[in-house]
Order: structure tokens, then C-alpha cells, then sequence
């Protein structure tokens, strides 16, 4: 039986699994697609995939692998464009990050934007399981790769967010008379160190706080006081801890329109916010994007700077939200 779900919601992920869910049905949809479309375009593949949760789609590739015999996420990245997409959309999320990691450290040039936007969005469980997954994948240690890779103030603070020193915390309780305490200890002349070791904590609301506190103290906003830093890297990475703790969709938002805006398109950006966030708060991050200067839809703007495949993959998530009907089984 098919259900129909339109998706009109606020604050909300927007993908959700549904009680009614029978894998079978997308598995027989995909497999007929990678049958008969030998010319190498998957819309079909594409939309099937991203109306459904990860979850979900972790039950499809097992169906598929008991009624076809075949891996399916193998099959896909043989035969299709933009793995990178379908690697979100058939990975496991720890998985994926771990390979967006691996790709961050490993490809020519660190990508250190990668790195912050990893470890300051995800939740402290998250990135343990991450680390695990790391381990498992590449057999050896993110800290060893990390470690090679950077250097200086940078890498202790990298370290630090990525929870391997008693900076990154569990805890998520606030505290208003620790908040002032901080604050007025960040009236001192600006230290390196004393930043890393506060904003690593990413105990978001407990910064909050601190960041509020420090405005009524100083009659200036926390960013004043970071922008102190001279090592361009750090300094990025304060300010985007800040843009976090503030408003977590708009943080996203302005990412994905520094995506798409000006010459050239950054598709690893587009398609790293879109899946990873499609199950957390990809409605609300939609929202802010149309507040952005471009004054258009990210639907709109994928539509005018994408290639096709590509495109495909991306409006697969997007037309669910923009008034379009969820289908599933």
C-alpha cells in the first residue's frame, strides 16, 4: 500500500521512518532502475534512496543484498556519478563522517573547514562512534592521521574538539555563576590557550551563556574578543564555535550559500550539509538559506548550478520539503 506524507512541519528533521515501512518495496524499485537504465542517469535511484531515512536505507540494502545477492551500496558505487552522495545516503552516518575525515586529511591541502564543521556539529557520542568507526574502516587511529597532518595551535585545538583531551565534554548542564566566572576571566588580555580550552568544551547552551555574560561585562560581542587571533585557522575555528552555539541552522544556512554564491560551485559542501542534516534540521536550514542575499531557494539554486546527475542526487532530499509528496511503501 502506498503512504502518502507531506512534510509541512517546524523544528523538525525532515525525514522520519515510518511505522508502515516495508523494505522490499524500494529494494524491487532500485534494482529494476540499475536493470534498466543503461545509460548511467539515476533520477529514479536518486529519489528512491533519499526519501527514506538512514535507517530505513540500511534495511533496503540488506533486503536487497538477501533477494538480489549483491551488495548494494558495491553496486552502486560501480555503476554510478557523485559517490559522494550515495556514500551519505547508504553509509551509516559515523561511516560517513569518518570518510569525509579521511578525505579532509588526506587529500593535497588539509581541508580544515571539513574538520571544524565535523567535530564542533556533532554531539560528544557521536563523535566517539565516529572515531571507532575510523578505526575499524582505515585500521588506524584518527588521532595518528590528525596528528600527522597538523601542526601548532591548530592541531591542539582540533585535538580538543575532537575529544581527545579533558577540553571536549559529555556534559551538557549549565551553570549561570561558572558562565559570569568565565566571562570575567575573558576580560584578561586575549589568550590562545584559554579560548581553546572554553569554546572545545561545545557544551553549546553552557557557551551560550558564557557568550552573554561576557556581552553584559565588555558591552561587546564575544566575536570582538576572538578576532584577536592571529592565526587565520583558529580564528575560523572560534568564530564558526560561535556561529554554532548562536543559531546551528543559520550556521549551516550561510555554509551552503557560500556554496553556491559567486563563481564555481562547492558540491562536496552541497552534498555534506544536505545529507548529513536531512534527519536533524534541514526544514529550518532551508529557511534561513532564503534569508540569504541571493534572496532564492537552495531548490532554486541547485536547479541553476548543478549538472545533472549531480542535481538529481540533491533535489531527491529538497522536493520533499518544498510542498512535494513523500511516497513510500
Amino acid at each position: 500500500m502506498i503512504k502518502l506524507f507531506q512534510i509541512f512541519l517546524v523544528n523538525c528533521p525532515l525525514l522520519f521512518v515510518f511505522s508502515t515501512f516495508d523494505a522490499q518495496y524500494p529494494a524491487d524499485q532500485i534494482h529494476q532502475d540499475l536493470v534498466r537504465n543503461i545509460d548511467n542517469q539515476w533520477p529514479h535511484v536518486y529519489e528512491v534512496l533519499a526519501q527514506y531515512t538512514n535507517e530505513e536505507r540500511q534495511q533496503i540494502a540488506l533486503r536487497y543484498k538477501g533477494t538480489y545477492g549483491e551488495e548494494l551500496r558495491d553496486l552502486l558505487l560501480r555503476r554510478v556519478q557523485h559517490k559522494e552522495v550515495f556514500l551519505g545516503l547508504i553509509d551509516k552516518p559515523a561511516k560517513y563522517d569518518a570518510s569525509l575525515l579521511r578525505d579532509a586529511v588526506y587529500r593535497p591541502g588539509t581541508d580544515e573547514d571539513v574538520l571544524i564543521e565535523i567535530f564542533i556539529t556533532r554531539k560528544y557520542e557521536e563523535i566517539m562512534e565516529i572515531r571507532k568507526e575510523y578505526q575499524e574502516t582505515y585500521g588506524t587511529d584518527l588521532y595518528n592521521d590528525l596528528d600527522d597532518d597538523l601542526s601548532g595551535m591548530f592541531k591542539y585545538f582540533i585535538f580538543s574538539i575532537a575529544g581527545y583531551n579533558e577540553n571536549r565534554v559529555s556534559d551538557d548542564s549549565t551553570d549561570l555563576v561558572e558562565a559570569t566566572r568565565e566571562a570575567l576571566n575573558l576580560m584578561n588580555p586575549y589568550n590562545t590557550t584559554q579560548c581553546i580550552c572554553l569554546l572545545s568544551s561545545l557544551n553549546l547552551d553552557q557557551l551560550w551563556l558564557i557568550f552573554d555574560e561576557y556581552q553584559k561585562l565588555s558591552n561587546q560581542p564575544i566575536e570582538t574578543l576572538l578576532n584577536n587571533e592571529p592565526d587565520d585557522d583558529l580564528r575560523s575555528g572560534f568564530l564558526q564555535i560561535v556561529k554554532v552555539v548562536r543559531d546551528t541552522p543559520k550556521y549551516f544556512a550561510e555554509k551552503l550559500y557560500n556554496a553556491v554564491a559567486g563563481f564555481g560551485t562547492d558540491n562536496d559542501a552541497l552534498s555534506r550539509i544536505i545529507v548529513t542534516r536531512s534527519e536533524i534540521d534541514l526544514p529550518e536550514i532551508l529557511r534561513e538559506f532564503e534569508k540569504q542575499p541571493w534572496k532564492m531557494t537552495l531548490r532554486e539554486a541547485i536547479v541553476e548550478d548543478t549538472t545533472l546527475n549531480f542535481k538529481f542526487a540533491l533535489l531527491g532530499f529538497l522536493d520533499h520539503y518544498h510542498g512535494r509528496t513523500m511516497v513510500h511503501a
